[in-house]
């Protein structure tokens, strides 16, 4: 057995109370986004891609008893990222964010160490931030008459 720890996994079809679909759907349907603590936290985020990959990898090459770190080598601000998201959505960033109060618990930063996987099994991120968040925003258009009909208890829960 092996165990793999992802960052923020994200890509089409993702849950939607994430915040890069919550993001995209509110710049899509004119709700604000809460942006917490005003988006200082920075995290890593991973496309399901890349975490597809690294499954597959782990599953298929690695030997077993190990613990794998699966990530980018930078963290991201929030803030930064949901502007990315205006600027892909089209949507101005004072029209898309409402600053509010941290979470309680929230992590300051959250990067992870990847050195193994890629040292053992020459794994690396292939899908940047950017294009990532494209193949989202595409998804989020191309179905977005569905998703403005879900419940937004759904998609805002907390």
């Amino acid at each position: 057995m092996n165990i793999i720890r992802p960052s923020n996994a994200y890509g089409p079809g993702q849950q939607l109370h994430r915040v890069i679909p919550r993001a995209v759907l509110c710049a899509f349907s004119g709700r604000k986004l809460p942006l917490q603590g005003g988006g200082v936290a920075r995290k890593s985020y991973i496309h399901t891609d890349d975490l597809s990959r690294a499954i597959f990898l782990i599953s298929e090459k690695a030997p077993g008893g190990k613990i794998y770190n699966a990530g980018p080598k930078e963290s991201v601000a929030i803030r930064t990222l949901v502007e990315k998201i205006a600027e892909k959505t089209g949507v101005a960033f004072h029209d898309l964010a409402e600053v509010v109060p941290d979470r309680i618990g929230q992590d300051a930063q959250y990067l992870l160490d990847s050195s193994l996987i890629a040292a053992e099994l020459g794994w690396q991120p292939k899908t940047g931030l950017d294009e990532g968040i494209s193949d989202v925003v595409e998804w989020v258009r191309k179905h977005l008459d569905f998703l403005k009909q879900q419940p937004a208890e759904f998609i805002f829960r907390a």
